[in-house]
């Protein structure tokens, strides 16, 4: 059985080991600095996107949070 969110999991052996991975992944300071330059480049692209077409916002935040998540899964 696949759960969607990670609050639905009762609590036992499998939420730990996902509370685990999302800490060791997101919530590690040392990990988040890994991301800053990739989070500055991607800033950086959307706020040119929004000033070269302001009316494609949700395009735009679309793409900043697809490239963040997509860099986070492989830095």
């Amino acid at each position: 059985e696949q759960t969607a969110a990670l609050v639905s999991i009762p609590y036992g052996d499998r939420l730990r080991k996902h509370r685990k991975w999302l800490h060791d992944g997101v919530a590690n300071k040392s990990k988040l600095t890994e991301y800053r330059d990739v989070q500055r480049r991607e800033v950086r692209k959307l706020l040119q996107n929004l000033l070269d077409d302001p009316a494609a916002f949700r395009d735009h935040l679309h793409l900043y949070v697809s490239c963040c998540i997509a860099a986070r899964m492989f830095i």
